[in-house]
C-alpha cells in the first residue's frame, strides 16, 4: 500500500485484494470466506 504514502498512517485500512502483491506489506490479513473468518495473521501466516 505504498502509494497511498503518509495518508494511511496509524489508520485502519479495508482492502479486497485478489493478488497477495496487493497485501504483502499489511500489519494484518484476515482471510474471510462465505462470511467467515478462515484465518488472520500476518502473510506468512495465512500461507501457511
Amino acid at each position: 500500500m505504498v502509494f497511498f504514502g503518509d495518508a494511511i498512517k496509524n489508520k485502519t485500512i479495508i482492502a479486497i485484494a485478489r493478488r497477495l502483491s496487493t497485501i504483502k506489506n499489511a500489519g494484518k490479513i484476515i482471510v474471510a470466506e462465505d462470511g467467515r473468518v478462515m484465518e488472520k495473521g500476518q502473510l506468512t501466516d495465512v500461507l501457511e
